[in-house]
């Protein structure tokens, strides 16, 4: 059988769509697995109340509100993406049902990975702030097994998030906790990740370094830490990328 890479457009086409099907699940049906056996049962153990992708339990002074959020952009190559939206109100403060609240929290709330060491950066399953669940890899559709995915939404829940939002009592509560949470978010750790990440997206050497300016990391934080590139390399769209030469050849650029 030819490689993908000595396919015509038409062959590799042909080819991607039979992969697709032979997939143990399509990544969206993966997702609601996770909603329904993993993310709704805590959080209804956890005391909140529920209409479709959004959640809500009283406080002292007012409400604490969780809401699941879709990326626009998912398919069969992107994968299915999405992630959770924490924020709280006080009661005088409401604009809308409770349902909808989240909406009016936008800007002001946090995401799961504000709650994950390394902003969730380190684990299989995070794609900038989003869980992604499959997608293309080097062309052709992955297939993670559900079990580890279902395992690692739990374990984030379970050990991180919601033991965090149990100490939360009121609306004061929840607010000093956002404001440690986002003091955390762009530490040097995990602005190397980020460039970590950007550098395995298969982009030119150019732009790498442009995401190393950006970020302000100096030549030797971006060679600290190779095992962290290589664990995101292995599971980045493009595992095949030779990510440590087009390192080396951006900082060889003025």
């Amino acid at each position: 059988m030819k490689s993908i890479y000595d396919m015509t457009e038409a062959e590799l086409r042909n080819y991607q769509t039979q992969k697709e099907k032979e997939v143990s699940m399509p990544p969206g049906k993966k997702r609601d697995l996770v909603l329904r056996t993993v993310v709704k049962p805590l959080l209804k153990e956890a005391g909140f109340r529920t209409k479709r992708t959004d959640w809500w339990k009283e406080l002292s002074d007012g409400w604490l509100f969780v809401h699941l959020h879709n990326s626009m952009n998912n398919c069969s190559v992107t994968g299915c993406a999405f992630r959770f939206h924490f924020s709280a109100s006080k009661a005088g403060e409401l604009k809308d049902e409770l349902s909808k609240q989240w909406i009016y929290n936008q800007g002001n709330d946090l995401l799961q990975r504000d709650f994950l060491p390394y902003a969730g950066l380190l684990s299989p399953f995070h794609r900038a702030d989003m869980y992604q669940i499959d997608g293309y890899q080097n062309y052709l559709p992955k297939d993670e097994p559900v079990e580890l995915i279902l395992e690692q939404v739990r374990s984030d829940f379970e050990k991180h998030i919601l033991p965090s939002l149990a100490k939360i009592g009121s609306v004061t509560d929840w607010e000093a906790l956002q404001a440690e949470r986002k003091a955390l978010l762009w530490s040097r750790e995990n602005s190397l990740l980020r460039y970590y990440h950007t550098a395995c997206m298969g982009i030119s050497p150019a732009l790498v370094r442009d995401s190393q300016r950006r970020l302000g990391l100096t030549d030797e934080e971006v060679l600290s830490r190779p095992d962290w590139l290589e664990q995101i390399r292995k599971g980045s769209s493009w595992p095949d990328a030779d990510v440590k030469a087009a390192i080396q050849e951006s900082l060889r650029l003025p």
